[in-house]
């Protein structure tokens, strides 16, 4: 397949970097966004922990108490 040569002008060429600009943009914004959406992620896994860990030691407690009515029967 014969093509012909691109010949290269000044405005092709400040269309190409400003296609590779708005790439590298475009990149560095869904970067952005997934770190954000990780920091979010770990901020609810770490209120669902401490969440769950409240509730376990609420459970912890009532067991306790529920032993000490079972000794005293």
């Amino acid at each position: 397949i014969n093509q012909a040569p691109v010949v290269l002008t000044r405005t092709n060429y400040y269309t190409r970097v400003d296609s590779i600009l708005h790439m590298q943009v475009c990149n560095q914004d869904m970067a952005a966004g997934e770190h954000a959406d990780l920091l979010a992620l770990k901020s609810r896994l770490g209120e669902r922990s401490a969440l769950w860990k409240e509730e376990m030691e609420r459970c912890e407690s009532q067991v306790d108490a529920l032993q000490v009515k079972y000794m005293e029967v």
